[in-house]
């Protein structure tokens, strides 16, 4: 497929000019289960070479990861083992000479690390214990990936909880929750990970398929339908009480296991709840379950569960029972489970059976079975996914887990196929026999499988390693049997290596990260890359980019160490307090908080979003920020124009657009007095004026008029534009 294309490329007319750019990393290679095969790159590279007389130009300096990280790598994949599989690997620069980072090698879990402490038999044989189950949980065997999860686990806190700095578009900020990745080569132990996140309060996306109707808010919706379609099923309908929807505690369920008048609990909640209040959980209950009982079977199931939904406020009460981390995933599966319905022939028939039997069809199939549901949500969230899903993306700390793996061998009586990248066709095909029935040339092309398999484990191990911006952390739990797969210990003598020393955890430091509370934030040029003369050979005209808003002096800021954080608060509580319908405060509080990284209670915070909402209802502006029902209002309206000078870009805060006349507002956020804003409105003049040009060229016709606002002192100046 690939030559036809270059031939058809050196083919055409020598006068008729053609190019062709071919970009690729075969050190990124990883999905030869897809047919991937790095080799093409090198051939198609040398066909282009003698063909075309082509050019190579390796990048091999990075423009994502610290010093630390590229040290790391180049003494990981410099090892000797390496060298065999990768024996082309180049050395790597960085082109971020002046980030911190780190590469830390957290202990391996040993197996016997999780063994408990030992009851001395004599105590064992004397004493038994007998757990009410009602009142103490079973303990759970725990196994070295929950211990590893848990260890992962509190360094994400304490990293977070000490502020540590990260970089990002050049500023130094206190390290978030999305700031953080943990990869994993398969997804076999993500559920001791996700656990251990839980118990730790850490909010999370986590990396399952298919794992929609293991929730327990899913479990409870179809214990729910199961009690509406047999409600003799006894356990159905204590679930169905205990949860969230009904909210029944223990003593409840008591009295009516307690109440021997008949075997079925159905019948005995409607003899018990007739002498309850109307708001106890029982009485509840009966109402509801008679009620949907009642529809079950003559309304479609996605009416029925809309129905359910709706009258038992279901998701409102499941959302206020979970943790903080867990209430949008609820949320979102359960309006997830309420499109299933929907999705099952359209929702058109009213079979409940049909539809419980088709979800538990579904539960047995586990390739089918529905993910979550994605969450909806802008909080910072630590990120959990495979390698593989993880290629192209980056992140400032990433946790390596999971390191070192026993994968079962498989290689009998599955299909071995050779066929080299240059071949039009395979040169070997065979079933793998057993190990017993192989002969010589079976164990010759199984070898160079194997090859070629390690070499892609390599590839993955590179792509993981290298999506750290900073910090990168590496765990592993090692087994009692001999590994099939190793990433921990190479890992760990390259640390060592860098470090000279065998401190245990080893750890290499580039540059010992501290606090953003007590760094000060700076702004840093970046250095321009140095290019080879020929990237600008076609490089003629260079052309002027004109900002409005830095024609004029920001003096005004001078002496204020606020002045940029408390500019960009205002102009964002102005722009929310200005929507149609309005939001509430304490809503536009928890945005800006959220974005600005700032807790809600922060003076700075509270002091800018007072002097938005003065501005706003001062009946001064109320032209502004309320105009009439035929004025069109805007927000934050990107400017774009060109001019015989360059290109002028901006931003316009507010823009007001009738039939006959444009107002540009802009926002200054200086703190003055009146008497001190007559000298900065000769500073913006040259600013509104290329702001007036560019609503005369998109409205031409119309009246342009511009006003300055000082929010400080509440006084506006239109300007001659």
């Amino acid at each position: 497929l690939l030559l036809p294309l270059l031939q058809e490329m050196a083919a055409g007319d020598s006068e008729r000019s053609r190019s062709v750019f071919l970009v690729g990393d075969e050190k990124q290679s990883i999905y030869s289960f897809r047919r991937a095969k790095p080799e093409l790159q090198a051939i198609a590279s040398g066909w282009l070479t003698n063909n075309l007389g082509a050019r190579s130009f390796p990048l091999n300096k990075s423009w994502r990861s610290s010093p630390a990280i590229i040290d790391f790598v180049n003494s990981l994949f410099s090892q000797d083992e390496m060298r065999v599989l990768l024996p082309d690997f180049p050395l790597h620069e960085t082109h971020k000479t002046d980030l911190p980072g780190e590469v830390v090698v957290l202990p391996a879990l040993e197996s016997s690390s999780e063994e408990p402490l030992s009851t001395p038999a004599t105590a064992r044989d004397e004493i038994t214990v007998l757990r009410n189950p009602l009142q103490q949980p079973r303990e759970e065997a725990q196994n070295l990936h929950d211990l590893e999860g848990r260890q992962i686990a509190q360094q994400i806190r304490q990293l977070v909880d000490n502020k540590t700095a990260v970089q990002v578009d050049g500023f130094d900020r206190a390290m978030q929750y999305d700031d953080i990745f943990i990869l994993l080569r398969k997804r076999t132990h993500v559920a001791s990970y996700e656990k251990a996140l839980r118990d730790a309060g850490i909010p999370y996306i986590g990396a399952n398929r298919g794992s929609l109707l293991e929730c327990i808010e899913i479990d409870d919706m179809l214990a729910l339908l199961d009690t509406l379609l047999t409600p003799f099923n006894n356990l159905a309908l204590a679930q169905v009480l205990k949860s969230p929807l009904f909210s029944a505690d223990d003593n409840d369920l008591m009295q009516l296991a307690a109440h021997k008048s008949t075997p079925l609990w159905i019948d005995r909640l409607t003899e018990i709840a007739a002498e309850l209040d109307e708001q106890h959980p029982l009485h509840r209950a009966h109402h509801y379950l008679c009620s949907w009982s009642a529809l079950a079977d003559r309304i479609p199931v996605h009416d029925l569960l809309d129905r359910i939904y709706h009258e038992s406020q279901l998701v409102e009460r499941y959302v206020a029972t979970s943790p903080p981390s867990l209430k949008p995933r609820v949320r979102a599966n359960l309006i997830r489970f309420l499109e299933m319905a929907l999705d099952l022939d359209s929702g058109r028939y009213p079979s409940l059976m049909h539809f419980l039997l088709h979800i538990r069809e579904l539960q047995q199939q586990e390739r089918d079975a529905p993910d979550e549901a994605p969450m909806l949500t802008s909080d910072a969230r630590v990120k959990i996914m495979t390698i593989h899903a993880s290629k192209g993306l980056e992140a400032p700390v990433v946790f390596l887990a999971d390191t070192i793996n026993n994968d079962p061998n498989r290689d009998t009586l599955s299909a071995l196929v050779e066929w080299p990248a240059q071949q039009e066709r395979p040169t070997h095909i065979q079933l793998i026999p057993t190990k017993d029935s192989r002969d010589q040339i079976s164990d010759t092309c199984l070898d160079n499988q194997k090859h070629t398999e390690s070499q892609e484990q390599l590839h993955l191990l590179y792509v993981a390693v290298t999506r750290a911006k900073q910090c990168l952390y590496i765990s592993a739990c090692r087994p009692e049997i001999k590994p099939s797969t190793d990433w921990y210990t190479p890992i760990e003598n390259a640390v060592r290596a860098l470090n000279g020393t065998n401190e245990t955890p080893p750890a290499w430091r580039y540059k010992k990260l501290i606090s953003a509370s007590s760094k000060k934030t700076t702004t840093t040029t970046a250095a321009t890359p140095e290019l080879p003369p020929f990237y600008f050979n076609n490089v003629t005209h260079i052309e002027r980019i004109i900002a409005p808003s830095s024609s004029s002096d920001s003096s005004g800021l001078t002496g204020d160490p606020d002045g940029q954080q408390r500019g960009i608060i205002i102009h964002r509580a102005l722009e929310l307090l200005s929507r149609q319908p309005p939001w509430s405060q304490n809503q536009i509080c928890q945005v800006i908080s959220h974005d600005m990284q700032l807790a809600v209670d922060d003076e700075l915070l509270i002091t800018s979003m007072t002097e938005a909402l003065e501005l706003v209802r001062d009946p001064a502006f109320k032209d502004l920020f309320f105009p009439a029902t035929n004025i069109r209002a805007l927000n934050e309206c990107s400017l774009s124009y060109q001019t015989d000078n360059g290109q002028v870009t901006g931003v316009i805060d507010r823009l007001l657009i009738s039939d006959s006349e444009i107002v540009i507002v802009d926002y200054k956020t200086h703190r003055v007095n009146e008497n001190e804003t007559d000298a900065l409105v000769a500073e913006y003049r040259s600013q509104m004026r290329h702001y007036a040009v560019g609503a005369s060229l998109a409205w031409p016709g119309r009246i342009v008029k511009t006003v300055l606002v000082f929010t400080y002192c509440r006084k506006r100046f239109v300007i001659d534009a």
